[in-house]
Formats: structure tokens, C-alpha cells, sequence
């Protein structure tokens, strides 16, 4: 309850975060364990720098499953708005329909999010959210200190989380006016609750640790909050493979080991080829990330001599067209230059 009463922070150093919170995070985490239908690991705080997370408690070999929690548990964005439809006491089609116009199924997590917080302990979440970091600078470095952001000039990452942080604050703006658009009960139900560090403290929990709900039966998911299965923290070593699917039966949820992991070893999986400039967006970088990149637009001139290779390369898939690659003007017959992306990564140079 202590912690949950503690206020939104912003520009709080992590020297000055109260030693208790990482223990009462890992004994909530260890509550949601109690659901998940097969486990081979616990809820345990590593310390720096991958902090809480999940730990063996066997050896775990590659390809085998080592956490399943029921679909049941998955919070969408529908059930999001469901939630906070009936705690706005809505019971109207009509009256559902025109409240929050403009709204994205995004901002209705943030809501959500925002809405069981202030229940406390009466949350039927109370143990959810108790395991979500309190302090916006462990989920986006976006929110990070300006003498410590001072650090990355230069870098492109600082030009990323300046944007980052614009869009958050222009997405609460949207959601505010949405509140008022939507008349004085409705606002009235927010009050206290919805304010910018508290929209801010939610969109970083989406960015940080929601799931794109590819393996969901709802293909209309774009985003999706998994108690526990969000504890897994990014090993960018792990060979590229699926970490995250559907159970063989279609009503639980999957997490499969991309390597062997030791007993006592902390499971991990990967969040996809994300350089340091995208991972600091979820608040952290990894020395020696051999996905560190840089991106290129290059143009490529489109002679005579050139010209039939370029549309053969583009026709007969000779070049590797993965999220590396990409024609931002294709070549064709009668043009003199294309335009092209290429993500130059360390593991992959050129």
C-alpha cells in the first residue's frame, strides 16, 4: 500500500529510490506466479543492471517452454475499455460511444492503467501494478535527468527520446481534451487521477513492457500488458527466433528459451534487433550491443549499365529484403537515380 501511495516521479536519480521497492515488486511478482499454468522459473532482483526479472529453478534447454500463463490473463486494449466504460458508470450504447471521442485503443490502456492505480488495494490489479517500476526514468530515458541526457549529445539516440518525449506529451494533450470533450461527470471521474506525469508514468509502462499481440487471437491488438511474462528482461545475444506464441490448446500463452539457461541463470528473452538508440526508449542500453546501428539514405544512381541489375536484384529477391533494407524510391526504367535504406548493424557491417 506504501508503494502504492508513492507519487508519480520525474528526475528522480536512482540513488535517492527506496531499497524496499525492488523487494515488495519481487513478493507481488511471486503472488502471479501462483496463476501461471507451468513455470520453471521465480520472480527474482538481480541487481544491476538487469534488476528484477525471472530466474531459473532448473536447467532450461533451448526450444523448451519455461513460463505458460493462461490467455485469460492477458489485458488488451478491449478489456481496457470495458474496464474503464464501466468505472466511468456508462450504461448507455450511445453514451459509450461518445465518450473519449479520438481516443486510441494506446490511450485506453494508459487509462486503465491510471484508473486501478488510484484503487489501491480495492484493484483487482492491486497485485499487477504493484510490480510496475514507479519511476518513469527505469522505463524511457526520454524522461532522464538533462545533465545526464547532457551525455548523448551528438548521439542520435538523444534526437529519438527528444521526439519520444514530444509525442507522449502530445498524446496527453489529445486524452485531456477527450476528458473535457466528453462533459463534466466524465471529467469529474478523472479528477485527481489523470494529470501529465500520471499519463506520462503510463505510456512509459506500454512502451517499456507491452507485447505486440501478433500470437493473440485478435488480430486487431496492437498492444498487449502480460502480468509476469513483462518481468523478462532483453538478452541481445540470444540467437533470433520466436520467444513468445500461442499454447498448442489456444488459451494460454507460451515463453520458450532461445538458448539453454543454467539453474539459478536468469531467463531472458530478446525484444528484437534493437540498437541503443531504440533501447533506451524502454530506459536502458547494452554495452557492446551487437545490434548497435546507424541508419543510411543513400542514392543510387540509375545508369544504363546498372539499371538491369538494380530491377533484377528488386524483381527476383536477390537482395536480402528484411527491416535492414528498403527502396524508398525504387528503380525503374526510366529513372536516372533510387533512393535507398540500409541499417549498418555491428554485427553485419556492411
Amino acid at each position: 500500500q506504501a508503494l502504492a501511495e508513492e507519487p508519480f516521479v520525474r528526475g528522480r536519480p536512482a540513488a535517492a529510490r527506496v531499497p524496499m521497492a525492488a523487494g515488495i515488486r519481487i513478493a507481488a511478482a511471486k503472488r502471479l506466479l501462483e496463476h501461471a499454468v507451468n513455470t520453471a522459473v521465480e520472480p527474482h532482483d538481480f541487481g544491476p543492471p538487469t534488476g528484477p526479472g525471472l530466474r531459473c529453478t532448473r536447467d532450461v534447454r533451448a526450444g523448451e517452454v519455461f513460463l505458460e500463463v493462461p490467455l485469460a490473463s492477458v489485458i488488451t486494449s478491449k478489456f481496457a475499455r470495458s474496464q474503464v466504460i464501466a468505472d466511468l458508470g456508462l450504461t448507455s450504447a450511445d453514451a459509450e460511444k461518445q465518450a473519449l471521442p479520438g481516443v486510441t485503443p494506446q490511450d485506453i490502456l494508459c487509462l486503465w492503467l491510471l484508473l486501478e492505480r488510484r484503487k489501491g488495494d480495492a484493484s483487482e490489479f492491486a497485485t499487477f501494478q504493484v510490480t510496475l517500476p514507479k519511476v518513469v526514468e527505469e522505463m524511457s530515458a526520454a524522461f532522464w535527468p538533462e545533465d545526464v541526457l547532457a551525455e548523448l549529445q551528438g548521439c542520435e539516440a538523444l534526437v529519438r527520446l527528444a521526439d519520444n518525449k514530444e509525442r507522449v506529451e502530445s498524446m496527453f494533450r489529445r486524452v485531456e481534451e477527450a476528458v473535457k470533450a466528453s462533459g463534466p461527470h466524465i471529467e469529474a471521474k478523472f479528477a485527481g487521477c489523470l494529470s501529465l506525469d500520471s499519463y506520462v508514468w503510463a505510456r512509459c509502462v506500454l512502451n517499456s513492457r507491452q507485447f505486440q499481440g501478433s500470437w493473440y487471437p485478435d488480430d486487431e491488438e496492437t498492444g498487449i500488458l502480460v502480468p509476469l511474462v513483462d518481468m523478462l528482461n532483453h538478452d541481445c545475444g540470444l540467437p533470433h527466433g520466436q520467444c513468445v506464441r500461442r499454447g498448442a490448446g489456444g488459451d494460454t500463452l507460451e515463453i520458450v528459451a532461445l538458448r539453454d539457461f543454467a539453474c539459478g541463470e536468469e531467463a531472458m528473452i530478446t525484444y528484437g534487433q534493437e540498437g541503443s538508440s531504440r533501447l533506451l526508449e524502454r530506459g536502458f542500453a547494452v554495452d557492446g550491443n551487437p545490434d548497435e546501428c546507424v541508419e543510411l539514405i543513400m542514392g543510387v544512381r540509375c545508369s544504363e549499365i546498372r539499371l538491369p541489375d538494380l530491377l533484377a536484384a528488386q524483381t527476383q529477391g536477390s537482395v536480402d529484403l528484411d527491416e535492414d533494407f528498403e527502396w524508398l524510391k525504387a528503380p525503374e526504367p526510366d529513372c536516372s537515380e533510387a533512393e535507398v535504406r540500409i541499417v549498418l548493424r555491428r554485427r553485419r557491417p556492411l
